[in-house]
C-alpha cells in the first residue's frame, strides 16, 4: 500500500498540478515526472529494496538504487526478464559497514557521480526528477543527501492527501466500521498517549504496544507495561511521527513460540491470492508464506471478508 501505481509520464498533461512546500513535492495523478526510487534501510536490508523494483516502469528513465547483494541481483534479473526493465534502470551500491542507502549516498563517490550523471540526462530530456522513498518516514534524510546531486526543481515525493489516512491509525478513528481492532488510540503527542493509557477504556490492561502509523516491517514498534508508562511519558519523542497505541493482545503462536501473523495483499479494490502468513524475526518482517499452513480455513475466510469490506470502503487508487 506504500507505493501507488505511477502514471505514464511520456507527455505532460494540461491539467498537471504540482505543489512544492518546504522542498516537499506533492503530485496529482496526472503529473508528468520521472521517478527515482530509493529505499530506507533500518530493519530490512534486502526485502524492501527488492520490493521497490516493482514500482519501475519499463521503457522510461525510472531508476532504482539497490544494495549490491546476490539475492537482490537475483530479484533484479528476474524483474528484467519478466517485465522488460533494462540494466540502465538500476544502480547498485556497496553494502559497506552499515549497508544503508543514506550512508552510501553521503560517502560513496562512485554512486553520487552515477546519480548526478543520470540526473543530468533527465534535464537534457526535459524530465522532472522526483525522489520516491520506500517509506515516507525516510523522505527528509534521503532528500538531504540527494538534493545536491539533482537539478533545480527536483523534490522528494510525499503521500498525497488522498492516501494519507491509509495507515494503522485509521483503525482507531470513527471512520472504521469494518475492521475489528484492539482497544487503541491514534496519538500525535504524549498527552494523548497518556490520556489513553489512563482512561477507563483500558482499565486493567497491563501491557501495551506502540506502532508508528507510517512505519513498516516492524520499524519503530515496541511494547511497554503499565509500570513502565511513566518512563514512556518522559522519554518518548515520537521519532517517526504519529503512533497507534493499543492494548497488547495474547496472540496465537506456533509450536516454536513465534507469532502467527496473517496478511492480505490487494491491488486497488481487488484482493490477491488469499491469506498469506508473514514470516517474522521478533517484530521484523522477513517474507511471506502462501498458502499459510498455520491458519485454519474458518479464520482464513473471516480474514478475506474483512479485507474485502476494507478495500470496498477505502477504495484505494494507489496514485499520486
Amino acid at each position: 500500500a506504500n507505493f501507488p501505481t505511477a502514471v505514464n509520464t511520456s507527455q505532460p498533461k494540461q491539467n498537471q498540478q504540482t505543489t512544492l512546500k518546504n522542498n516537499t513535492l506533492t503530485l496529482d495523478m496526472s503529473s508528468a515526472v520521472t521517478y527515482l526510487v530509493v529505499h530506507h534501510h533500518n530493519v530490512q536490508l534486502l526485502a524492501r529494496p527488492t520490493r521497490a523494483i516493482s514500482t519501475l516502469r519499463p521503457g522510461t528513465a525510472d531508476l532504482v538504487i539497490l544494495p549490491s547483494h546476490p539475492e537482490v541481483r537475483v530479484g533484479w534479473d528476474f524483474a528484467m526478464t519478466e517485465t522488460g526493465l533494462t540494466n540502465n534502470q538500476a544502480l547498485f551500491y556497496n553494502l559497506g559497514e552499515n549497508g544503508t542507502i543514506l550512508s552510501a549516498l553521503q560517502h560513496d563517490e562512485d554512486l553520487r557521480t552515477q546519480v548526478k550523471e543520470w540526473a543530468e540526462q533527465q534535464v537534457q530530456q526535459g524530465n522532472k526528477v522526483a525522489v520516491v522513498p520506500y517509506s515516507y518516514s525516510s523522505a527528509q534524510p534521503l532528500w538531504a543527501a540527494l538534493q545536491p546531486l539533482l537539478p533545480e526543481g527536483s523534490a522528494v515525493v510525499e503521500e498525497s492527501e488522498s492516501t494519507a489516512s491509509f495507515d494503522k491509525g485509521w483503525l482507531h478513528t470513527p471512520d472504521n466500521d469494518c475492521v475489528p481492532a484492539p482497544k487503541g488510540a491514534l496519538c500525535h503527542k504524549i498527552e494523548e498517549l497518556q490520556a489513553f493509557i489512563e482512561s477507563d477504556r483500558v482499565k486493567g490492561v497491563d501491557r501495551f504496544i506502540v506502532k508508528p502509523v507510517k512505519g513498516s516491517a516492524g520499524n519503530g514498534i515496541f511494547f511497554f507495561s503499565r509500570d513502565e508508562a511513566a518512563q514512556i511519558y518522559s522519554t518518548y519523542t515520537f521519532p517517526m511521527g504519529a503512533v497507534a497505541v493499543e492494548e497488547a493482545l495474547n496472540v496465537d503462536t506456533k509450536a516454536d513460540g513465534s507469532v502467527i501473523s496473517v496478511c492480505l495483499h490487494y491491488d486497488a479494490d481487488k484482493l490477491l491470492v488469499g491469506v498469506a502468513e508473514q514470516l517474522l524475526d521478533g517484530l521484523t518482517y522477513m517474507g511471506y508464506l502462501h498458502p499459510s499452513p498455520s491458519v485454519p480455513a474458518e479464520f482464513t475466510q473471516q480474514c478475506i471478508e474483512i479485507g474485502q469490506n476494507l478495500v470496498r470502503k477505502l477504495k484505494p487508487s494507489f496514485r499520486w
